[in-house]
């Protein structure tokens, strides 16, 4: 849809029932649009679902979810702008508060009884200005035509497996991929096991430190190292001690903070690592800043390599029967290796003449992490996007983002232009991060937010907010700052939220025993 009369959205299908599809679920009925969500399995909350059994009673795999996931973000940074968690809930909740939040969420908002359940979508077709959806259910196969549909199967799905290195085929020890794993005894046994670890990621460094309880050696392999961020420091959530503020990003926009990226970086170095780096000392030895990559959040490593319980390699030159051999000459005996190599961003019900997506690149091009400027716009994709932060705030504003397209509230510009601007992102997150897949879908917040909120016209206005100044311009930006103003917003509520988080923050950080 560029500049013009566009066909009207009534109806709109939405795929996958997770916390991206029930934040665009919700959104499309704050339209008064009548909205169906397919699911194909027996509950939501998509990837925070924990399932035990690797399949669950249909075939269909589990989420990525492992019994010992702890969110990386503590919880303010983790909430819906409207639809606070509660206070009851842990500073850093763990899997289970967080599907409880977003079971939650779907009753509050009546979400429930639009959902399909037991549903695998099998294609998804353009018929004129309408979508044909066609899908798999108990009683067969079905179809129906929706004026739009959102894609919201996130990006956790099709494990991505390394380039294997010589002589891989000749290991006999146990193989599998971090979407397989559930606990130290499944799918496997481990007690007693020399088990290697490939990836530095956060489901690496959760798994390994999770094994090095009961394993007898475990070994954490990483091409080219990386950053691990603790979730406390000094006692305070990290996130709620050094974040990104108003008034902070105000004094130092983006040119100059490039400028003194060097000087920040010694900053972070010193403040999380120690004067030497600490990184080094432990083995880590990233070949890049801190802030160049999507950095793991672990407390547990540090320690158990301190104490000898994890020990960590290079790159994987070479296997053998029941070796792998490293680039630094070392050989380690292993009984099994999971790979903990991140994901293939697939979408396998629409064709490839619809949507490519390169698989080595993990690169998909889409306006505003949204849109395919070359189809209609009545096809959007909310949750095709990766932060360092929450997840929840950002894929709620794709979710108003992408309906106020529908309605017509926001009017996009030509395909050319659109192209323009993914070109741009590309240029911009190459600069910021090193190339790497995982990169591919990576975003800034609040850079991000607040780039759909100006587009939606929801940018808060602080001086018409002059009883929670304060908490805008020096606390953590929280979404409830972009329920302040414009389409969609409830003053009251998002004024209680930012207070709320003021007045727990600073008694959590600041107040002593």
């Amino acid at each position: 849809m560029s500049k013009g009369t566009a066909p009207p959205v009534r109806t709109v299908a939405v795929i996958g029932a997770g916390p991206s599809g029930l934040a665009a679920a919700k959104e499309s009925l704050a339209r008064n649009l009548e909205v169906v969500v397919f699911e194909q399995r027996d509950w939501i909350g998509g990837t925070w679902k924990y399932l035990h059994e690797p399949v669950d009673r249909r075939g269909i795999p589990g989420s990525a979810m492992y019994a010992s996931v702890t969110a990386n973000a503590s919880r303010p940074f983790l909430e819906f702008s409207d639809f606070p968690i509660p206070d009851s809930t842990p500073v850093y909740p763990r899997h289970f508060h967080m599907a409880e939040y977003l079971e939650s969420y779907a009753t509050s908002f009546e979400l429930m009884s639009r959902i399909r359940f037991g549903v695998r979508v099998l294609s998804l077709e353009p018929r004129q200005s309408r979508w044909l959806l066609r899908w798999l259910e108990d009683s067969g196969t079905k179809e129906q035509e929706f004026d739009a549909v959102a894609v919201a199967t996130g990006h956790h799905s099709t494990p991505r497996w390394p380039e294997p290195a010589p002589g891989f085929e000749s290991f006999r020890g146990i193989v599998l991929h971090s979407r397989q794993y559930k606990t130290p005894s499944v799918p496997f046994e481990s007690r007693g096991k020399r088990v290697l670890v490939v990836g530095i990621g956060n489901s690496g460094c959760d798994i390994a430190t999770d094994l090095a309880e009961v394993a007898g050696r475990v070994v954490l392999a990483s091409r080219s190292g990386g950053w691990v961020f603790p979730r406390w420091i000094d006692g305070r959530p990290v996130d709620q001690v050094d974040f990104e503020s108003r008034f902070r990003s105000f004094c130092m926009p983006h040119w100059i903070a490039e400028k003194l990226s060097p000087l920040v970086d010694r900053r972070i170095r010193r403040r999380y690592f120690g004067i030497d780096g600490g990184v080094l000392r432990w083995g880590l030895n990233p070949r890049f800043g801190p802030y160049e990559a999507h950095a793991a959040v672990n407390e547990r490593l540090f320690p158990a390599i301190g104490n000898g319980s994890i020990v960590m390699r290079g790159n994987i030159t070479a296997w053998s029967q029941d070796c792998a051999h490293f680039d630094d000459g070392a050989t380690e005996r292993v009984d099994a290796v999971v790979f903990a190599t991140g994901y293939l961003v697939e979408f396998p019900f629409l064709s490839t003449e619809l949507l490519q997506v390169d698989p080595e690149t993990n690169r998909i091009d889409l306006y505003r992490q949204i849109l395919v400027p070359s189809l209609p716009h009545t096809l959007g994709f909310v949750g095709v996007v990766q932060p360092q932060t929450g997840f929840m705030p950002l894929i709620e504003m794709q979710a108003r983002w992408l309906t106020a397209v529908w309605t017509g509230r926001i009017l996009l510009p030509d395909q050319g232009k659109m192209r323009q601007s993914i070109e741009k992102d590309r240029v911009m997150r190459n600069s910021l991060y090193v190339n790497r897949p995982r990169h591919s879908i990576e975003v800034e917040w609040p850079g991000y937010t607040d780039l759909l909120a100006n587009d939606l016209g929801v940018m808060p206005k602080p001086l018409r907010h002059l009883d929670v100044l304060r908490e805008y311009l020096f606390e953590p930006v929280h979404a409830a700052q972009y329920r302040l103003d414009g389409d969609g917003s409830n003053a009251l509520l998002a004024t209680a939220t930012l207070r709320r988080l003021s007045f727990t923050r600073r008694k959590e950080c600041y107040n002593k025993p």
